[in-house]
């Protein structure tokens, strides 16, 4: 027998369904064959589809958390980054008051654009 291709919005169906028949009392293994059986095909590839839904939910959830992480943290970085830029100028503007070297060229101790 040759194996049968199901359309995504197929899928789709047949996933919202046997969730809403979980949602209403029956297992998810009555479920998923209660659904296999109407659409024509084995428990175990339903359970394939299932199993690809809730690992793709998984890594969307998991993406979203660390990409808005990664953002906090890009903001962060861009704030400590406009604090020393402005902690070195006035660094600078200290040292030019007291007569000392304040050229751009001389090392202030913890420059971090030196490193």
């Amino acid at each position: 027998m040759a194996a049968m291709r199901y359309s995504q919005a197929a899928k789709a169906r047949a996933l919202q369904q046997v969730h809403a028949l979980a949602a209403n009392g029956y297992s998810r293994r009555g479920a998923v064959q209660h659904v296999a059986k109407g659409l024509g095909c084995r428990s175990e590839t339903l359970n394939a589809w299932l199993r690809r839904e809730a690992s793709q939910q998984r890594g969307s959830a998991h993406h979203d958390v660390h990409g808005a992480r990664l953002r906090q943290l890009e903001r962060e970085l861009q704030e400590l980054r406009r604090l020393t830029a402005a902690l070195q100028r006035a660094l600078r503007a200290a040292l030019d008051a007291k007569g000392e070297d304040a050229s751009l060229n001389a090392p202030i101790p913890w420059d971090a654009s030196q490193r």
